[in-house]
């Protein structure tokens, strides 16, 4: 066949081809797949479909990975700020335990001092009692002696029980003092106590967030290397997507161009056959029609012309090219595709049989006969003309 003189030609020449685009995945099936040039660009297709399966994988888990990075970014800005409130709130604990202990200080600073004026006064009290005790009746005898009169006598000793009860009632008072302070400091050491068992407390649950925003960090650190690996991947992948493509192209290009040889992909073609237009090119109310969803409901394309011409009519070739026939039951039935180079392939539809096996036809050949198989309803010819894999309406060429 006219592939095989081109299945030998080096793939390395790719490399010097970057600037070729990537070949439609319809293009790579337009061919004979007995043809080992066709079975190239199958081949070469599947390879670089498999690179854009594991490319689309890629892409997926890299999504993934970083909806998670993404994820524990707001954790740990959670976490953070849970950290400083909680730095914040052992701040505050450390000066209220700080404030405790300076009153503290201050109130044993007072009760020192009120112990030291408690002491003194007891020692002048209790040398006064004594004094009193040992020479109570020669002073009393003395206060006789040496008083002017009565009344003289009875105002000193109403002042000397007066200084005594007065010793006694400001030492009691002392005391009470004491007592007062001594109850205060105690009530203030209650308090720093509780304190600081929940700054103990606090500094627990800080350790803890500590260990949890470690994990969360070693967490995240794992998540961006594995970004960091998923990226290098899909560069790698895309790298190699982009010579299977190119590999593709090139190979569909030496394809078409043992097609060109033949003198198709000129763009110019002929009617495969004459008769009435029974459905044209364009939106189709028909379920069974290719869906398009630029279409209105029910969202249906009819891909070529329906042409109708009696039962077994002969159908040509609308120009030179390479022929595929495809057998079948369904859709198109027993169709042809003859890639004519230049981009450009024709599809011929419902044949009853073929006249042709795989391989180059000429402008006008006959490749099959008119007949209904597959999804119709009658006989007629469902004709295509496609451009880089894609159909446009045929009127364009034939001037419908």
């Amino acid at each position: 066949m006219i592939g095989r003189r081109l299945a030998c030609l080096p793939v390395i020449l790719l490399l010097a081809l970057p600037a070729l685009a990537p070949a439609p995945a319809s293009a790579a099936v337009s061919c004979d797949p007995t043809d080992p040039m066709c079975q190239q660009v199958i081949d070469a297709q599947n390879q670089a479909n498999q690179i854009q399966q594991q490319l689309d994988d890629i892409k997926k888990n890299l999504a993934n990975v970083q909806a998670a990075i993404a994820k524990l970014d707001a954790v740990l800005a959670v976490l953070q700020k849970q950290r400083a409130d909680q730095e914040a709130q052992i701040a505050a604990t450390q000066k209220q335990i700080d404030d405790l202990s300076r009153q503290i200080r201050l109130k044993e600073a007072e009760i020192d001092r009120a112990s030291a004026h408690i002491q003194i006064r007891e020692q002048v009290l209790d040398q006064r009692v004594r004094a009193m005790d040992k020479h109570g009746k020669l002073d009393y005898m003395q206060l006789v002696l040496t008083s002017k009169d009565f009344n003289q006598l009875l105002d000193r000793v109403v002042v000397m029980q007066d200084i005594v009860r007065g010793d006694e009632q400001l030492l009691s008072s002392l005391k009470s003092d004491k007592q007062l302070l001594q109850v205060l400091r105690d009530g203030l050491n209650q308090k720093k106590a509780e304190q600081e068992t929940l700054l103990t407390k606090q500094q627990q649950q800080k350790a803890d967030l500590d260990v949890t925003i470690g994990q969360q960090n070693q967490a995240l650190a794992y998540q961006q290397q594995l970004a960091a690996q998923l990226a290098a991947k899909q560069a790698e992948l895309e790298d190699a997507k982009k010579v299977a493509d190119a590999q593709v192209a090139y190979l569909q290009q030496q394809y078409d161009l043992a097609a060109q040889q033949l003198g198709g992909g000129s763009g110019q073609f002929m009617w495969p056959e004459r008769g009435p237009i029974t459905q044209p090119f364009g939106c189709s109310q028909l379920l069974g029609e290719m869906v398009d969803y630029s279409c209105p409901y029910p969202h249906r394309k009819h891909t070529g012309l329906d042409i109708g011409a009696n039962y077994l009519t002969p159908i040509h070739a609308a120009d030179s090219g390479i022929a595929t026939v495809y057998p079948g039951s369904y859709g198109y039935g027993n169709y042809v595709i003859i890639v004519h180079g230049s981009g450009y392939s024709t599809l011929y539809g419902h044949m009853d049989h073929f006249a042709i096996h795989n391989g180059p036809v000429l402008r006008g050949a006959v490749i099959g006969y008119e007949g209904s198989t597959g999804y119709s309803t009658g006989p007629h010819l469902h004709f295509e003309i496609r451009y880089n894999g894609v159909p446009y309406n045929p009127c364009t060429w034939l001037g419908c």
